[in-house]
């Protein structure tokens, strides 16, 4: 009986001690530059600005609100200082004040930037992905147009941008994230 107990407690240890490990993604063959350029509406370069946790009603709501300013821009023109929705609520410690990072963006239908970080993205701090922008050279991808806004570098997220990812969190179902 002892052997019974034993086994199991050491089954239930190696089985939660090791989750995490088995949790994690593997994607074979992982998705290319191109690919994930072809399917974002949004690639830009982006520095940490500030990250606040959202949360909504439930956890299908809830995120990650972060503000970037724009370094550099493909696919389309875009505002210097933006504000993206991270998808899978990761914590907040991986976007670090002053980071740099490469986003694979995409719009919800109400207009909002989303982007996920998981293992198969290609959404990763910019050291990582550095042959990205060298191989948006060899595809040929041209930098858009950086357009200045008004918000200052060190504001917080304003009032307004607060409101709209509030009810983009709360309100909007699902089916519109």
């Amino acid at each position: 009986m002892r052997k019974i107990i034993f086994s199991i407690f050491i089954l239930s240890l190696f089985y939660f001690g090791a989750y995490k490990t088995f949790a994690q993604c593997a994607c074979h063959p992982k998705p290319t530059v191109q690919y994930h350029f072809q399917r974002s509406d949004v690639v830009f370069v982006g520095r940490v600005i500030e990250a606040k946790k959202i949360l909504g009603e439930n956890s299908d709501n809830s995120g990650i609100a972060i503000k970037f300013e724009v370094k550099q821009t493909w696919k389309q023109d875009l505002e210097k200082f933006v504000i993206v929705k991270e998808l899978y609520d990761t914590s907040t410690d991986d976007f670090e004040p002053n980071a740099e990072w490469l986003l694979y963006a995409f719009k919800s239908n109400d207009g909002t930037l989303q982007i996920v970080t998981h293992c198969c993205s290609r959404t990763k701090p910019l050291s990582v992905v550095k042959e990205d922008l060298r191989d948006f050279e060899r595809m040929g991808e041209k930098p858009k147009k950086i357009i200045k806004n008004n918000d200052e570098p060190n504001n917080s997220l304003d009032a307004r941008q607060k409101q709209r990812l509030f009810y983009h969190v709360v309100f909007c179902p699902s089916a519109c994230a």
